[in-house]
């Protein structure tokens, strides 16, 4: 195999493509995503999280293994979060050779907030701050 693999989707949340824009959570992060490659099988994404899409600062790649859901839960980030900040997810995918797809990242969720689907057929979200809703 001498060609890697790519990435096709990064999404936020725990519903592969399903992508939330919007968590009410400050110390969880959920992301499903998926690779693919014609030649070979993929053995391991690595991910991280980053306040811009392809950084690092909020969590250091890490190897999510072969599974297409990944999140951080119960243990903090590398670095302090905001209500209200953004959160990338970055991701590249690993084949049996050892060839990596160049970084793939979601288009943030905003923490702190909640995405309520209020309309399937149209697909409309609406987002609740919970943190104001307790104050």
């Amino acid at each position: 195999d001498m060609t890697p693999p790519q990435m096709i989707r990064v999404d936020d949340g725990l519903v592969a493509g399903k992508d939330v824009d919007a968590q009410t959570f400050l110390n969880l992060a959920f992301t499903t995503y998926l690779g693919d490659d014609n030649e070979t099988a993929i053995t391991d994404y690595l991910f991280s999280l980053g306040s811009q899409p392809g950084l690092t600062d909020i969590l250091a790649e890490e190897t999510g293994g072969d599974s297409l859901l990944n999140g951080v839960v119960g243990r903090p980030f590398d670095s302090e979060v905001t209500d209200g900040q953004l959160l990338y997810v970055n991701v590249r995918a690993v084949n049996e050779v050892g060839l990596s797809s160049g970084i793939m990242s979601s288009d943030g969720v905003r923490i702190g907030t909640a995405e309520l689907d209020v309309s399937p057929a149209t697909g409309g979200t609406m987002a609740l701050n919970a943190q104001q809703a307790v104050e």
